[in-house]
């Protein structure tokens, strides 16, 4: 296929509408639509790079019927193809888009474009990586407004940016090292065997923190942890079955009343999680109740910590590095509300107040969370999660080989198992890629697109 060549395609959905557009793309687009199009085109208006408009009529018929229509012309490195570009916005009447579409066709100047073949133009001019150019097709399919969300944020090029790093560190190292191999008689040290193992092993990390990240949030569906913790009476589980709107926790005023953890289902502005009521821990007694256990068990795996205690007490201190939000209970028996303090709620599960509140700052740590873990299209996380697991595999091996964890030092094989690493992180991002590959992906976009 010779993506030189111009090509076009309706922009609009289907159907009559006031307005209809024509897209083309290629060396000559301008060209392909002039000798029908009057008065004449004037280019020249424009500076060098430039866009320019010019409004007229499209003669496409032999009976020289004309079509009022505007002419978009952008020249090449400017469009979103990255390729010299024109739309045609003219009526959405779908014989009069057929019409001028045969015309441009005819002419021999262009011809009709596959699917996809717009946005692998612009996969191809490097104007956009291949995530981003599942995150168009995800905008295109998106059912509701979180397939909506999940495809933007992947179109602003989530995943991609963290991955670019890590694959420039490692093709430098790489270079550096295989240059001292072609240079060993110069005793010339291009990077030292410190510094390299410095870099596989950062990369080895952080490529298998993004492995797990994408296997827990996106392959295998696992939902956000939200922990109530605390000391004993601090209203936890009176809490939990307010956010829960039933009542599933046993509660009392007498301290000890949960002796084992409760989970159950719950949504935050349509995020589905799993909220887990816990015993109240004590480390100032050496008397341990049933379940405290468990509970010291669920804080590290907590995607939410709310740490609940009574309005009039100081704030404990937990251990844990998730993100925390303190809840001050029973705000019904005090006058005393802590609103001057960064991420605190005071809340009064008998009357209320403060609950809603407490829900909007959930919701608001939940979206921060999902934001900050790349999470990526369905279609996107199926196609990385393998990737990622070859770039861990190569990344352990060179660290091995390095360390003599593998038993030897092989110089050849450290260069060898470096650069796949490199290969599978270009697969996620189209820097390495395959035709199969590309047509896999752009097949499923529609005309046009």
């Amino acid at each position: 296929m010779n993506f030189e060549e111009v090509i076009i395609a309706k922009a609009t959905a289907a159907g009559g509408a006031f307005r209809g557009i024509l897209r083309l793309s290629g060396t000559g687009s301008l060209l392909a639509v002039r000798r029908l199009f009057q008065p004449d085109i004037d280019d020249t208006a424009a500076g060098d790079g430039e866009t320019f408009v010019q409004t007229g009529s499209l003669f496409p018929w032999d009976n020289s019927v004309p079509v009022p229509a505007k002419i978009f012309h952008w020249q090449n490195g400017k469009s979103y193809t990255g390729q010299e570009s024109v739309e045609i916005h003219t009526i959405g009447s779908p014989p009069v888009l057929d019409a001028i579409t045969t015309a441009v066709c005819r002419s021999g100047l262009a011809r009709p474009a596959g699917h996809g073949e717009f946005t692998l133009r612009a996969f191809l001019s490097g104007k956009i990586d291949l995530t981003q150019a599942e995150g168009v097709l995800g905008v295109i399919e998106a059912e509701n407004s979180e397939m909506l969300e999940k495809a933007l944020q992947q179109l602003a090029g989530g995943i991609a940016a963290p991955l670019k790093q890590i694959r420039l560190d490692l093709f430098d190292a790489l270079s550096r090292f295989e240059a001292g191999l072609d240079f060993a008689e110069e005793d010339i040290d291009f990077i030292t065997k410190e510094e390299l193992l410095g870099i596989l092993e950062t990369a080895l990390r952080e490529t298998l923190a993004l492995q797990q990240k994408m296997e827990l949030r996106n392959c295998g569906n696992e939902k956000p942890l939200i922990v109530l913790s605390g000391l004993p009476n601090a209203g936890k589980s009176t809490l939990f079955n307010t956010l829960l709107g039933q009542q599933k926790a046993i509660t009392s005023p007498a301290a000890g009343t949960t002796r084992d953890y409760l989970e159950a289902a719950i949504s935050f502005g349509g995020i589905d999680c799993i909220l887990i009521d816990t015993a109240g821990i004590d480390e100032n007694t050496d008397t341990q109740l049933p379940g405290q256990k468990e509970a010291k068990e669920r804080l590290p795996q907590a995607d939410i910590v709310i740490e609940c205690c009574e309005c009039n007490s100081e704030i404990p201190q937990t251990e844990t590095k998730k993100r925390i939000i303190t809840v001050f209970t029973k705000s019904d028996k005090t006058a005393q509300i802590h609103e001057d303090m960064e991420n605190t709620v005071s809340v009064s599960a008998i009357t209320g107040f403060g609950i809603d509140e407490l829900k909007s700052e959930i919701e608001r740590q939940l979206r921060t969370i999902q934001n900050a873990e790349q999470t990526v299209l369905p279609s996107t996380a199926l196609r990385c999660c393998d990737a990622l697991a070859q770039a861990v595999s190569s990344l352990r091996c060179a660290v091995n080989g390095l360390t003599g964890g593998s038993g030897i030092f092989d110089e050849t094989v450290l260069a060898a198992e470096t650069r796949s690493a490199v290969n599978s992180l270009g697969l996620i991002d189209g820097t390495v890629h395959t035709e199969d590959l590309l047509d896999n992906i752009f097949s499923k976009f529609c005309i046009g697109k």
